[in-house]
């Protein structure tokens, strides 16, 4: 099975990813980027999803940090925001605005990963 690591301070947005990707995906999380940092397993993940903001961090850090995963960023920013548009090559680093339709999310993933 696939393995996905959330990256989310918002716990509402967590309950919902897990109830729909867990059905296809092994699923995990941190609300907290240093604890992400900190874990050892991160090379086992086929993907990463992120919010783009992040107490104190942004996905900025983890796409700077682990430049050899594929990486989803979901988030209120447009795609169109400089922040965003930098970053997303739609090869490693993905995007999908929040609000999102759950069939877009699940269709996303699965592109990104297969």
């Amino acid at each position: 099975m696939k393995r996905i690591i959330l990256i989310e301070d918002d716990l509402d947005i967590i309950e919902l990813l897990l109830d729909v990707l867990s059905e296809k995906y092994e699923i995990f999380y941190e609300t907290n980027v240093e604890n992400f940092f900190n874990r050892t397993d991160i090379e086992t993940f086929d993907l990463i999803i992120t919010d783009y903001l992040l107490n104190n961090y942004s996905a900025k850090d983890i796409i700077e940090k682990y430049t050899h995963k594929k990486i989803l960023i979901i988030s209120a920013l447009s795609i169109s925001s400089l922040e965003i548009l930098n970053f997303v090559d739609n090869k490693r680093v993905f995007y999908l605005q929040k609000p999102f339709v759950i069939d877009t999310l699940l269709s996303t993933v699965d592109s990104i990963i297969t």
